[in-house]
């Protein structure tokens, strides 16, 4: 049965090392220089260093932590466009593409050099595909704060269905978000 690291021994480790640190650091201030024993005052003086990864684990486990990012849009929201794009080449069929597993997220993702901002177009996503192009697209991001400064007007970008490369465009226009 293996020994598992409970709190209490932990605290003793702690503990421990932390008394064998001090004795250490008064054998060391004690002993004359060189000298054998000051070495092993200097060892012992370094045991310390396992224990402050301890308490900087401990402290970071007590902060707070942020709330994570949403990964998809709240049910019922009603469609809020951020961007009008200019799409070409959504000729595949939507049949050869995946289907997402929820059908109330219908999501594309644009990416930008090597990041990636999920959207959400007005109507589902099959509905454009087969198509050739699709000029005047409306989009919603997901997380508008991060993505919208990022595709300034004329901001050419990949388009992904899933993890399929559905096509390329270009940004026409941004829209003004609403007032809250």
């Amino acid at each position: 049965m293996p020994i598992q690291a409970t709190s209490p021994r932990r605290k003793l480790v702690v503990l421990v090392l932390l008394g064998l640190a001090i004795a250490g650091g008064a054998i060391r201030y004690f002993a004359p220089n060189p000298s054998l024993l000051r070495d092993l005052g200097t060892l012992m003086l370094v045991l310390w260093l396992p224990v402050i990864g301890n308490v900087v684990g401990f402290i970071g486990n007590k902060l707070p932590r942020p709330a994570p990012p949403p990964l998809a849009f709240e049910p019922g929201r009603p469609f809020a466009a951020h961007l009008v794009v200019d799409v070409a080449g959504l000729s595949q069929p939507a049949q050869a593409l995946p289907q997402p597993q929820d059908p109330e997220q219908h999501l594309f993702t644009l990416v930008v050099g090597r990041d990636g901002f999920r959207v959400r177009p007005p109507q589902s996503p099959a509905s454009y595909l087969g198509r050739e192009s699709v000029q005047a697209l409306e989009l919603e991001f997901l997380r508008p704060r991060q993505a919208v400064p990022r595709f300034p007007v004329g901001t050419p970008f990949r388009l992904l269905w899933g993890n399929t490369a559905v096509g390329k465009g270009t940004v026409l226009r941004t829209v003004a978000p609403e007032p809250a």
